[in-house]
């Protein structure tokens, strides 16, 4: 975690992509209460978004260590921040369709 907050650019990608996480799941939450889901639904709806969105992110931070230039490791890190952010968009606007 050191290593995002010494890049000011991989803290906001972290930031909005982490937001954005967190408000698709308050949404999905929240229409999941209305429909009457059971508890084990409710706890993936949490768990699952953290640990494929979350964890990698975090990941990829780590591997700007093993590359010198930080290029490739920091490419991947801001375009899975960017494709996190739109799929949480995606999910926030489905759930309110529903």
């Amino acid at each position: 975690m050191v290593i995002i907050a010494h890049h000011f650019g991989m803290l906001v990608a972290a930031w909005v992509a982490l937001g954005l996480l967190g408000l698709s799941i308050l949404t999905q939450l929240a229409v999941s209460l209305q429909g009457g889901t059971k508890i084990g639904a409710m706890t993936d709806t949490v768990t699952r978004p953290v640990l494929m969105s979350a964890v990698p992110l975090i990941v990829l931070s780590w591997l700007t260590v093993i590359d010198p230039t930080h290029i490739i490791a920091m490419f991947w890190y801001y375009l899975a921040s960017v494709l996190i952010a739109v799929r949480s968009l995606l999910e926030i606007f489905q759930a309110l369709k529903r």
